[in-house]
C-alpha cells in the first residue's frame, strides 16, 4: 500500500486518496469488531472484504501511475529502484507482525491465558515467503493466529507488484489496455473455477482484475492528462458529491445483499469500475471533494492501522473478560469500539513514527 512520502518533482501525491484508504481500513475494522449490542451494527459492519477490495484498486492504480509517469518523463523505468522501494515500503512491518504472530503463543504461555484452538498450524516459510494466502486456500480455513490471518492480502499485493512490475517493465504502454483486458478476463476464469471448487479467493489470479481495473485511471492520467482534465471538470461539484453517496449507498446495499456464486463474479467487477471511478474524479487539481485533514493524517497509517487492528482487538478482547464486561451491553460495546479503534491508531503512529519511516526515508536511495 503505497504511502505518503516525499516524491520526485513532476510525480502527485494525491492527499485524497488517503482519505479513501482510511475509510477502506475502517470496513475492514469494523467487520472483525465481536460487538452483538447493537442490531444496526451488523449493517454497518457486513461486507469487510469491500475494504480489501478498495485497497487492491488504489494499488493498482498508483503502482501504475508511478510505472508509467517515470516511464513518461525519463523514457525508461527501473525495476531495480521499483522492488527496492516496495521492499523498504511493505517487508519491515510485514516480518515485523510475522515474528510477532509466532511470538504470541510463547508469549500467552508466560502470561497464563488461552490460545485460540480452531485453524491451521502456520508454517514459518511459507509466511516469511508471502505464501500465507495459499496455506489459507489449500486448508480451506484461516491460520490460528488471529492477526497472521490479515496478512493474506499482503501477500496477494506482494505477488501483484512482482507481476505488475515485470510486464510494464517489458510491455510497451501501448499495449496496455490488452494487459488490462487480459488481467480481468482471467480473474474471471480463476474465479469461476475458484468458486466451483469452493476455494478462498485469496490468490493474485483471482484478484488481479481490481488492480487492472484500478490501473485504468493511472494510464489515462500520464497518457490523456488534458482529456482526463475536462472530463472531471464537466462533471462539477455536484457530481462529484452524488458520486460518492452513490458509492457510500452501493457499498452498503452490496454488503447486505446474499447474492449467487455466478453474479459475484461479475459484481466484483463492477464494484471495482466504480471505485476506479472513484479515483478518476479524484486525481486531479479539478475534484471537488476536499479531503479531511484528520481522515488524510489517518490514511498515512493505514498499513500499521490494518497489520496491527487483529492484535488490538485481541488485547482488548481478553481485557473486557477478564474485568466481566461483556459486549452485548450498549455501553461496552461502544467503549470496546473506541478504545480499540484508539488503540489502533496509537500504535500504527508508533510504528510509523519510530520504526517504519526510517526505511521510508532509505526509498530516496532508488528514485
Amino acid at each position: 500500500m503505497e504511502q505518503r512520502n516525499q516524491h520526485p518533482a513532476g510525480r502527485r501525491h494525491f492527499a485524497m486518496f488517503d482519505t479513501f484508504r482510511f475509510f477502506a481500513f475502517l470496513k475492514v475494522f469494523l467487520q472483525h469488531l465481536p460487538i452483538v449490542a447493537f442490531a444496526w451494527f451488523n449493517f454497518a459492519r457486513a461486507g469487510g472484504i469491500i475494504g480489501v477490495q478498495f485497497f487492491f484498486v488504489l494499488s493498482g492504480f498508483l503502482i501504475t501511475y508511478i510505472i508509467f509517469d517515470e516511464k513518461s518523463r525519463t523514457g525508461t523505468f527501473s525495476l531495480k529502484n521499483f522492488f527496492a522501494r516496495r521492499v523498504l515500503r511493505i517487508w519491515p512491518l510485514f516480518y515485523l507482525v510475522v515474528i510477532l504472530c509466532y511470538a504470541t503463543p510463547w508469549l500467552l504461555h508466560l502470561l497464563h491465558a488461552a490460545k485460540m484452538e480452531h485453524g491451521y498450524q502456520p508454517v514459518w516459510w511459507m509466511s516469511a515467503l508471502f505464501l500465507e494466502n495459499y496455506k489459507m486456500i489449500a486448508e480451506h480455513t484461516v491460520p490460528n493466529e488471529q492477526a497472521l490471518a490479515v496478512t493474506w492480502s499482503l501477500c496477494v499485493e506482494e505477488h501483484f507488484y512482482l507481476l505488475w512490475g515485470l510486464l510494464l517493465w517489458f510491455l510497451p504502454a501501448r499495449v496496455f489496455p490488452w494487459v488490462a483486458g487480459i488481467a480481468i478476463a482471467a480473474a474471471l476464469v480463476a474465479r469461476t473455477i475458484f468458486f466451483h471448487y469452493h476455494m478462498e479467493l485469496a490468490d493474485i489470479s483471482t484478484n488481479i482484475h481490481f488492480f487492472a481495473i484500478g490501473a485504468i485511471p493511472a494510464y489515462l492520467l500520464v497518457f490523456h492528462t488534458d482529456k482526463t482534465k475536462r472530463v472531471v471538470s464537466s462533471v462539477g461539484k455536484m457530481g462529484h458529491t452524488l458520486y460518492a453517496v452513490f458509492l457510500l449507498v452501493y457499498v452498503l446495499l452490496i454488503s447486505q445483499a446474499d447474492i449467487q456464486a455466478q453474479i459475484q463474479i461479475w459484481l466484483t467487477c463492477i464494484s471495482a469500475a466504480l471505485f476506479a471511478g472513484l479515483i478518476f474524479l479524484s486525481m486531479h487539481d479539478e475534484n471537488y471533494l476536499r479531503p479531511s485533514r484528520l481522515l488524510t493524517r489517518l490514511g498515512v497509517y493505514t498499513y500499521g492501522l490494518y497489520m496491527y487492528h487483529s492484535f488490538v482487538l485481541v488485547f482488548f478482547i481478553r481485557v473486557f473478560t477478564s474485568r466481566h464486561w461483556q459486549l452485548d451491553s450498549p455501553v461496552y460495546a461502544t467503549l470496546f469500539a473506541i478504545t480499540a479503534l484508539i488503540g489502533t491508531v496509537v500504535i500504527s503512529w508508533l510504528s510509523y513514527k519510530f520504526f517504519e519511516k526510517p526505511f521510508l526515508k532509505m526509498k530516496r536511495l532508488f528514485r
